[in-house]
């Protein structure tokens, strides 16, 4: 990927869930998502992938896939 001219990222795996409800995911992914609240009472979860997170680190209207730069997430996924 370092030859291809890919950026990597250390990404988060708690997420607020505001990201989670705009693109519509926190309500299909059903129970399986992993979700809790902190202090404060803000929704949150723990990730899953990064699809969420990648469009808001360019700005709120972008697009993964309109994005000129390659990402490497550098995390773990879950996966079931």
């Amino acid at each position: 990927m370092d030859r291809a001219g890919a950026l990597e990222l250390s990404m988060p795996t708690v997420q607020p869930a505001e990201l989670w409800k705009e693109s519509g995911r926190w309500s299909k992914y059903g129970p399986e998502l992993l979700r809790f609240k902190d202090r404060h009472d803000r929704e949150f979860t723990y990730g899953p992938t990064h699809e969420e997170v990648l469009p808001t680190s360019h700005g709120a209207n972008a697009q993964v896939q309109a994005i000129a730069v390659q990402f490497l997430p550098d995390s773990i996924q879950v996966r079931d």
